[in-house]
């Protein structure tokens, strides 16, 4: 049997991971490449086996350092005219296009037109959760345009699905939810808990507006006035590492606070290993892959409300406001060591229906979707 050829257009990818798009391409195409022939674009050299890579000459932009001027835009748009043309001067053949987030938008709409072949895009996150409520109308313009265009759109969770029709005005029936899934072998809950002799609080992620690590900094106080044998991590890098560490002085509670800056993958594990309690209390999170992660190495999730990964785990939602909820439920969650193993065993039976290979079948089942090769 003929395999469908898909052309996947990316900008994150190992080893130039800064979030978790980076981790689901690398898990997708892990399983994907057993059943689809995929050339993958990328601006920077990076290679898996299975699959073939397309290297397009553009300066490496990480978008969640970039300062959002105009210069920024035309990398962007020059990276996605070198695309079009790459593809075209080379003469790939393929029988769907898959956009992965705004920064391959353009291209992916430019190569639709001009080859008749369908575009599938995965939003993983838009302007509006990556700006707070206050996009840049550039980036939020590309986004619009590429909901209009697609043929089909993936969106990893239901939340996200609402944002785009509310936000974008994406027609409903043409967004299929397919969430983020996790590796067998990644679901082991450890016993390195109490390893410091003292009760672990985390949170691992990137510390800018739109994960809220403030919202967990000012529940502190509140939650060492009833026990003072935790001890907070807060770990990963980003421009509010420095306010949020003079905030934990101002607070009074340097002496119970962590921050370990960016992490390796082996240390990021570790730290799931040790953790009784994982607080992600994002002010906008379609997903969050971070939760699954945390929750497969036995740690309880705290999230807010706007996380979308509460729709896969069992985790104690908040307000992403609210610091004396949040702290209510850390409190419970490390007083209560039934409810805590009753969280820790549900969610490994959770977990084990989430695999990559299941993700991948659920992407092919799209592509077919929109492709005239339904026999493939």
């Amino acid at each position: 049997m003929i395999k469908m050829k898909v052309l996947m257009i990316g900008w994150e990818f190992p080893p130039k991971k800064v979030g978790g798009l980076g981790t689901h391409c690398y898990e997708l195409l892990k399983e994907l490449r057993n059943l689809v022939d995929v050339t993958l674009v990328l601006p920077f050299m990076a290679a898996m086996g299975g699959i073939k890579t397309l290297m397009v000459p553009a300066r490496w932009i990480d978008p969640y350092k970039a300062s959002y001027f105009h210069s920024f835009i035309d990398e962007i748009k020059a990276y996605n005219r070198n695309i079009v043309k790459t593809v075209l001067d080379k003469d790939i053949h393929f029988d769907v296009i898959h956009v992965h987030d705004w920064m391959g938008i353009e291209a992916g709409i430019k190569l639709k037109h001009l080859t008749g072949k369908p575009l599938v895009i995965t939003f993983h996150s838009t302007e509006y959760d990556r700006a707070v409520g206050n996009p840049w109308d550039r980036i939020e313009s590309i986004e619009r345009l590429g909901v209009k265009e697609a043929d089909l759109i993936i969106a990893v969770s239901n939340l996200m699905k609402n944002e785009l029709v509310e936000k974008y005005g994406a027609n409903p029936n043409k967004v299929a939810v397919i969430y983020n899934g996790i590796s067998p072998e990644e679901i082991a809950p450890v016993d390195h808990k109490g390893l410091f002799g003292r009760k672990i609080v985390l949170y691992l992620g990137r510390l800018t507006g739109q994960k809220n690590p403030e919202a967990l900094i000012r529940a502190i106080p509140l939650v060492l006035s009833k026990r003072k044998d935790v001890l907070f991590v807060i770990a990963g890098g980003g421009e509010l590492l420095p306010w949020l560490a003079d905030l934990s002085v101002e607070l009074g509670v340097k002496d119970y606070v962590v921050f370990t800056g960016k992490v390796t993958e082996d240390e990021k594990n570790f730290l799931y290993s040790v953790a009784d309690v994982f607080v992600l209390p994002s002010y906008s999170e379609p997903f969050g892959i971070t939760v699954l992660e945390a929750a497969a190495k036995g740690a309880v999730p705290i999230i807010s409300k706007t996380v979308g990964a509460g729709e896969q785990v069992d985790a104690l939602e908040v307000d992403f406001w609210d610091v004396n909820k949040m702290a209510e439920y850390i409190l419970g969650v490390l007083n209560h060591p039934i409810l805590r193993q009753f969280m820790k065993d549900n969610n490994v039976s959770r977990l084990s229906n989430l695999s990559w290979s299941r993700v991948a079948r659920q992407v092919l089942k799209a592509y077919k979707r929109v492709s005239k090769l339904e026999g493939v």
